[in-house]
C-alpha cells in the first residue's frame, strides 16, 4: 500500500536585518504618536489657561449679580485686600429672602459672599434653617463682626478658585440713593498670569431696614 510521505517543516525565524527593521518602524511609529501626545496635551494646557481667567471671572460675575441683584438688604461690609496680606479677608451680608414673610432678618435668611485667603477662593456662605431661627436686628445684620460669627457654622460653596485677593465696598446708585451698590475688585492667578477685575452690582428692590 502507498501512502503520502509526511514532509516536516521547519517555521525559519526573523533574520537579523529584518528584526532591525522591525524595530526600527516600531521606534519611528512610537515616536510619532509621543509626539502628537505631547503636542496634543500643550495645546490643552494653553487653551485652558486662556480660558480658565475668563471662565472664572463670567461664573463669578453671574453668581454675584444674582445674589445682589435679588436681595433685600446689604448688610455688613468688610473691605479686604488685593494685595496687602494678613489683612480680614473681604465679605459682604445679604438678606437675600424673606422665607416666612414676617418682614425681620433671620440666620437662615441671610448669604455671606466673603474671600478666602488660605483656599484662594470666593464663596457664598449660607446656614440651613435650625429648629428656632435667630432673628437678627438691623444694627447687629450690619456690624463688621457678624461676617465672622455668621461665617462660623453653616455651608460654604466656592463660586471661583485662583483668587489671590478680593476688596469690596458698598455705595449707592447715582440714579437712586436709596439703592445700594456693590463694588468688588479680585485678583486671580491662572497658570503664572496674574489678572485684576473690576465689577459692581446694584440691588433692584431693596426694602426699608426692619424695626
Amino acid at each position: 500500500m502507498w501512502t503520502h510521505p509526511k514532509h516536516h517543516f521547519r517555521r525559519r525565524g526573523l533574520s537579523y536585518p529584518e528584526l532591525c527593521l522591525g524595530l526600527a518602524i516600531t521606534a519611528i511609529v512610537g515616536a510619532a504618536i509621543a509626539s502628537f501626545t505631547f503636542a496634543t496635551a500643550q495645546a490643552w494646557r494653553n487653551t485652558e489657561a486662556g480660558i480658565s481667567a475668563e471662565t472664572l471671572t463670567h461664573v463669578a460675575t453671574a453668581r454675584l449679580n444674582d445674589i445682589v441683584h435679588g436681595a433685600r438688604l446689604l448688610g455688613a461690609c468688610r473691605g479686604g485686600s488685593l494685595d496687602t496680606p494678613g489683612l480680614a479677608p473681604a465679605g459682604v451680608l445679604l438678606w437675600t429672602r424673606d422665607s416666612n414673610g414676617d418682614g425681620q432678618i433671620q440666620t437662615s435668611e441671610i448669604t455671606l459672599i466673603g474671600h478666602d485667603p488660605v483656599k484662594k477662593q470666593l464663596y457664598i456662605h449660607t446656614q440651613p434653617a435650625p429648629k428656632i431661627d435667630i432673628t437678627w436686628s438691623y444694627a447687629a445684620f450690619t456690624l463688621p463682626t457678624a461676617i465672622d460669627s455668621f461665617a462660623a457654622k453653616g455651608n460654604r460653596q466656592p463660586i471661583a478658585s485662583h483668587v489671590d485677593g478680593a476688596a469690596m465696598s458698598v455705595t449707592f446708585d447715582p440714579a437712586s440713593a436709596d439703592r445700594p451698590r456693590l463694588n468688588y475688585q479680585l485678583k486671580t492667578t491662572v497658570q503664572g498670569k496674574v489678572e485684576r477685575f473690576n465689577g459692581a452690582v446694584t440691588m433692584r428692590a431693596p426694602v426699608s431696614p426692619p424695626t
